[in-house]
């Protein structure tokens, strides 16, 4: 006795064989299966299929076809209504398809179920595609000729061969799915080769342009290959190179990704995993991430970045600098959030990095002395909030191009900040905000400028309370220079008179505006 898992009822209508003769429809009855619906079986496993005998017309044949295929010879039949497909019948077609279920009087057929069958391809996966491409193309010169002061040229006459293929592919079973892809290019002439600049005459005429393996488990990923990594916009910010990059969840709010790349871009089939000169061309960065609303996906989000790169000293065409080795390492902070909407978006950034120039041996000229490079660290942040969109308030349509932004960064050293003047010292002053609104369906937008400058306005407020309460506390003096100083308590310390003494007025008052002694 099979177990019966998979149960279907049967449907009834016109008789749908090759010999349908438009009988009348037979009594419905019915039908369950070994397997069920979702279930992926393996092309060589057999399979029982149960008719209710009790409602099963007196007389009708029971017939079984799978596609396009009438497999009702190779069902076994068992206990009263049991057929059975023996596993050493022959091997299933993979693929998803139907098992159609007649009811045979005679020559009139009649379909009583489909039943949707699921088998595994020969490499056991659930789904396996592969679609290749080839592209050539033959350019030729057929005839040239050179008059006067004109060099002659390298080749009079030439047919050469370019070509240009790909593969991808796609396999699947369960969670765990591998999408592949890989581009190569062919040329007959050598000088034309991808990498003719950096080998010469031993350039192969047919090389790797870029590939990617891509494997998922779950929510775990693992890839390589031509990958990108990094979204912290002041550290490492989707870094496109080759190598291996990894991501795993750990639990339903915390996560942690890890990225080894070359710190160049490269071709060829000589270095697959683009980490072959580790210690000298390196890109290895991490991230860890925690989800602050497990709730909501993506509402208010929290990461760490690290990077560590050297990057080696590397030749190019018109590029007027002297190139040398760079070491670089720094860390940053990622806070993003957004509304149950998704309209109104923020996120504030932060990354400190450390700079330095290891000495280069290739720079040494006729053992000359080189000055060496001082190590040098930077601080940046930046903040951002926007909406996407505003919508109608007639009817609430979507506007396209409304967008309402509003951001303020900082990028500072302590070399070059005692430098800048302070009186132009961008973090002296509140953010600036830039908002554009799209009319829409005949109405006036509701804008989301209110949702932009609240923040900028609060912040400038409480900066200037602040500002004036420590002043006031401070402003000792009495007389001119206290008046002096507490009239303008509310304005930032680059903006404000440094003492009375560098007015120039008659009277002994502050004019209007001054004219030296901006601190």
């Amino acid at each position: 006795m099979f177990a019966l898992r998979h149960s279907l009822k049967l449907l009834g209508g016109a008789g749908l064989g090759a010999l349908a003769l438009g009988s009348a429809a037979l009594p419905a009855a019915p039908v369950s299966a070994t397997f069920t619906d979702g279930e992926y079986l393996a092309a060589t496993a057999g399979f029982g299929v149960t008719l209710d005998a009790a409602e099963f017309p007196a007389g009708a044949q029971p017939a079984f076809v799978l596609g396009t295929t009438d497999l009702t010879a190779l069902f076994v039949a068992g206990a009263p209504g049991e057929y059975r497909y023996p596993p050493e019948s022959l091997p299933l077609p993979s693929g998803e398809q139907e098992l159609i279920v007649y009811a045979v009087v005679g020559d009139d057929w009649q379909e009583v179920a489909r039943l949707p069958l699921q088998v595994l391809t020969p490499t056991g996966f659930e789904k396996a595609e592969f679609t290749p491409k080839l592209d050539l193309a033959l350019k030729a010169q057929l005839a040239s000729n050179t008059k006067g002061d004109a060099p002659p040229l390298d080749r009079e006459t030439f047919q050469d061969l370019e070509l240009s293929g790909g593969l991808t592919g796609e396999h699947r079973r369960g969670a765990f799915g591998v999408r592949s892809s890989a581009n190569i290019s062919g040329f007959s002439n050598r000088p034309d080769a991808l990498r003719y600049g950096e080998l010469a005459d031993d350039t192969p005429k047919l090389d790797l342009n870029d590939y990617l393996i891509e494997t998922e488990l779950g929510a775990a990923n693992l890839n390589m290959g031509h990958v990108a990594f990094g979204n912290h916009p002041l550290l490492v910010s989707n870094i496109a190179h080759r190598g291996l990059t990894a991501r795993y969840p750990l639990g339903d709010r915390f996560d942690v990704g890890l990225g080894l790349l070359s710190g160049r871009a490269i071709v060829g089939y000589d270095n697959l995993f683009g980490l072959d000169q580790w210690n000298d061309d390196r890109i290895a960065a991490a991230t860890f991430g925690m989800e602050l609303l497990p709730a909501r996906p993506g509402g208010l989000r929290a990461e760490v970045s690290y990077l560590s790169g050297v990057i080696p000293s590397q030749n190019n065409f018109n590029t007027g600098e002297v190139t040398d080795v760079e070491d670089n390492r720094g860390f940053g902070l990622r806070l993003s959030g957004s509304d149950e909407s998704g309209r109104l978006r923020g996120e504030i950034n932060y990354a400190r990095s450390r700079f330095d120039n290891p000495p280069d041996p290739s720079l040494a000229l006729n053992d000359e002395e080189i000055v060496p490079v001082k190590t040098s660290t930077d601080t940046a942040y930046a903040s951002s909030i926007c909406s996407p969109k505003a919508r109608c308030r007639s009817n609430s349509a979507a506007c396209s191009g409304a967008t309402a932004s509003s951001s303020v960064s900082r990028f500072s050293s302590p070399r070059w900040a005692r430098r800048l003047s302070p009186a132009r010292a961008p973090w002296s002053r509140p953010p600036r905000v830039a908002v554009c609104t799209a009319s829409c369906c005949g109405s006036k937008p509701a804008t989301t400028a209110t949702a932009v400058l609240a923040p900028a306005a609060v912040w400038w407020l409480a900066s200037a309370a602040w500002r004036a309460s420590r002043c006031r506390r401070s402003a000792t003096s009495s007389g001119a220079a206290g008046r002096t100083q507490r009239r303008f308590c509310w304005l930032p310390a680059t903006a404000r008179p440094r003492r009375p003494s560098r007015w120039s007025s008659p009277g002994g008052k502050p004019p209007l505006r001054p004219t030296t002694g901006w601190k």
